[in-house]
């Protein structure tokens, strides 16, 4: 995997074709910080998403300080807003080396939960949190039949015991984000019991649409409190 600043030296990064973005910006969407190891503390690949966002956020403002809003540059704030998202989703921030003690779960893409994905094959624990906002929307749409995504967000954002504190959103580092995602998986994703052939129970759906609402929140207010240091920094 190349080092994102030596790898953007040499390739210019382009919407197309899809294919290649996807094979060299791949490990972008996460950091691996390791959780429940024992001895010494597993390495994190250089090319991650702490990485690719201070690319993306160096990138995009110094193209806003030119007045380019070129293609490129819609490319820059995509990866931002994309990144950003992924690093309140918990299983994007950590890599559980409790059963595989070599290379731990990969954001728990390592266990497979008794049900079943749109494939028909068994579901990833990570993409049943991948799909966490889906069942806190449905969640909240019940009784109101269906809203978008942004009807349900405003809704959240209204509600005084979900909006964050101030200074989490201020606090624009990251690594910090990281830590609370990993703090979040060891408490709350990996409760008892989740493991290999889980299947998840009320209590457990409705802990992960509840911290999926929050997180949601959290990280809609912090990104957009980022870009607005990018696009207007003397404010």
């Amino acid at each position: 995997e190349p080092y994102i600043d030596g790898f953007n030296r040499t390739w210019l990064p382009n919407p197309d074709p899809k294919d290649r973005e996807q094979e060299l910006c791949k490990t972008w969407h996460y950091y691996d910080l390791p959780i429940r190891y024992t001895g010494k503390e597993p390495g994190v690949s250089e090319s991650n998403a702490i990485n690719a966002i201070a690319k993306a956020q160096t990138e995009l403002g110094t193209m806003n300080a030119k007045g380019d809003s070129s293609v490129l540059a819609s490319w820059w704030l995509g990866w931002i807003e994309h990144i950003a998202g992924d690093l309140h989703q918990p299983l994007h921030s950590t890599s559980n080396y409790e059963t595989n003690h070599e290379e731990g779960d990969a954001g728990g893409n390592g266990i497979k939960l008794g049900v079943s994905g749109r494939n028909g094959r068994p579901l990833a624990l990570h993409a049943y949190w991948d799909e966490g906002i889906d069942h806190a929307k449905a969640a909240d749409d019940a009784g109101r039949g269906s809203t978008s995504f942004e009807a349900a967000t405003e809704r959240w954002t209204k509600t005084g015991k979900i909006l964050p504190a101030s200074a989490r959103v201020q606090d624009q580092n990251p690594m910090d984000w990281v830590k609370e995602g990993a703090k979040l998986a060891d408490r709350f994703v990996y409760a008892p019991g989740v493991a290999n052939g889980y299947v998840p129970t009320p209590s457990y759906n409705a802990a992960q649409e509840e911290l999926c609402r929050r997180q949601a929140v959290l990280g809609g207010m912090r990104l957009a409190e980022m870009l607005n240091r990018i696009y207007d920094p003397v404010r």
